[in-house]
């Protein structure tokens, strides 16, 4: 049974580091590649670990009992746009219904125990994203126009593998977090390693295509070094959403 986990700490900006997806040593999603080391996060998380895209679906509607959210305005009519995660029969569902497009979906599977949560933002250059939030990683999506469609597709980092952030459950990551205002956000992977009793902060800005085709990071950045554990720069280093989120904008997977 998967329990509701608690609503994660607003990240504060400035702080971050690196997780896992593509980049100078391992492109794309969920930390595969070694982070702080690499100049970005890795590629794609294993099934254990992170969210598993499934095929596609298509689907307007809201399904009954849905934990719902709304979200930035992802399909640029300006108005805010509706996330929704569901459990359809065993099929775990996230979606997007928006105010002038109709919806979609995506199914998806984790072999975490902890319910999903789901959260949007607009990045500088103009990408619309999702990211979904498993408990162990965050699998990011973006909203895509492909000829009269619109769909939710799971971005893949350089390697082809679909981009996740970590949670610190793998060797890179332990957070995300983004800077600027909405419209205008940098997405960054965050990473706070210990050693000898002290912590460092790094963070690594990634790069969405505006029509979600790859996910590429930049140069890791050194947020801090010799930080006690109590640092409120290392507390920041695992955080799980894109921006100061209420408590309204974040999907919530219904407990099952």
């Amino acid at each position: 049974m998967r329990t509701r986990p608690p609503v994660a700490p607003v990240v504060t900006l400035g702080l971050l580091a690196l997780l896992a997806g593509c980049g100078t040593s391992s492109p794309a999603a969920g930390p595969r590649s070694a982070a702080g080391t690499a100049p970005a996060p890795a590629p794609s998380t294993p099934a254990s670990t992170g969210a598993t895209p499934a095929p596609e679906e298509s689907s307007g509607a809201i399904p009954a009992g849905a934990g719902t959210a709304t979200g930035v305005d992802l399909d640029g009519d300006g108005r805010p746009d509706t996330l929704w995660l569901a459990d359809d029969g065993g099929r775990r569902l996230l979606g997007v219904r928006t105010s002038g497009h109709g919806g979609t979906s995506t199914t998806f599977t984790s072999a975490s125990p902890i319910s999903a949560r789901a959260s949007s933002a607009r990045l500088v250059g103009g990408a619309a994203v999702v990211l979904l939030d498993t408990g162990r990683s965050a699998q990011l999506y973006a909203y895509v126009v492909r000829g009269r469609a619109r769909r939710l597709v799971p971005v893949p980092g350089v390697d082809g593998r679909p981009y996740s952030f970590s949670f610190g459950f793998t060797d890179v990551g332990t957070g995300l977090a983004c800077d600027g205002p909405e419209g205008d956000r940098v997405l960054y992977g965050e990473d706070a390693r210990e050693t000898g009793g002290s912590w460092t902060v790094t963070r690594t800005p990634v790069t969405v295509a505006a029509d979600g085709s790859t996910a590429r990071n930049g140069t890791p950045q050194t947020v801090v070094r010799s930080a006690s554990g109590d640092d409120q720069r290392v507390a920041a280093a695992r955080g799980r959403t894109c921006g100061d989120l209420p408590r309204s904008a974040v999907a919530l997977e219904p407990e099952s």
